[in-house]
């Protein structure tokens, strides 16, 4: 169930304002590039703790559980979403009504052999398109990318499903739902975004950057130490790795109580 990595990105091509294309990674030196894929490394060892503490424990970045899945009211399960047997209420045998009655979701989980706690995960598609994105030189964005199916359907695609049906079209066409739009609205009804740091992560996540950041000024330090220079050099590189610091620990500070976001900013 759980993915052994986060999936990476790089931002390829942008319009160059004459109605074509160029690509953005050729503007990149190979500094910008380095440095970047070192950002990316901190970028998914932190979101890889937070989706293996969501999915496998179910626990929420204040250190609760996540609400519990339904255990009173049926669901009807779509015929693209698994429908083992057990547990199975009813299931119509006609074509415009292919799918499956459970007594609850609670039920349901079980009879996947699912996690009863809250993981988000039913179709799985969601938790795979999670993706850290370079989107610019010091800049990695992680969200949920694409698209995945949807459970509860809508009362349109019901609609025209009919309408498929009264022509003699027996499957049902496939509907999907955007993976963001599944986490903004999980976040909605439990009160917090599924990729909110807890303490133990926001302190990996400081490390990890506090470890780049001392990597990137020792990589100054041998670069531009020139003869009786450096007393001087010394003191304005500690001052910008302090400078440095204080950016990661104003950045970390929500998160540090308990909060996060799904779309971080590593710069």
């Amino acid at each position: 169930m759980i993915a052994p990595q986060i999936r990476t990105r790089w931002e390829g091509y942008q319009s160059d304002g004459k109605g074509g294309t160029r690509d953005r990674l050729k503007l990149w030196n190979e500094d910008m590039l380095k440095s970047t894929a070192q950002l990316m490394k901190v970028a998914t060892t932190v979101t890889m703790a937070i989706k293996h503490r969501v999915m496998t424990k179910g626990i929420n970045a204040s250190g609760g559980k996540f609400s519990q899945y339904n255990k009173t009211s049926k669901i009807a399960v779509p015929p693209w979403y698994p429908q083992p047997r057990k547990g199975r209420l009813a299931r119509a045998h006609k074509a415009r009504n292919p799918y499956a009655w459970y007594a609850s979701r609670y039920d349901y989980q079980l009879s996947r052999k699912l996690p009863p706690f809250k993981n988000f995960f039913a179709s799985g598609g969601m938790w795979k398109g999670l993706q850290a994105k370079a989107m610019a030189p010091g800049w990695i964005r992680v969200h949920f990318a694409g698209s995945s199916p949807r459970m509860k359907v809508t009362r349109a695609f019901l609609t025209k499903q009919k309408e498929k049906d009264d022509l003699g079209v027996k499957s049902p066409s496939l509907q999907k739902m955007q993976n963001r739009a599944k986490a903004k609205g999980s976040a909605k009804r439990e009160g917090q975004d599924l990729l909110a740091f807890n303490n133990k992560e926001a302190k990996l996540y400081l490390d990890l950057m506090s470890e780049f950041v001392g990597s990137a000024v020792l990589e100054d330090l041998n670069a531009q130490r020139r003869g009786f220079k450096i007393k001087q050099l010394d003191v304005k590189l500690q001052k910008k790795k302090k400078s440095f610091d204080r950016q990661i620990k104003k950045i970390m500070a929500k998160a540090g109580q308990g909060t996060g976001t799904s779309d971080p900013q590593l710069s």
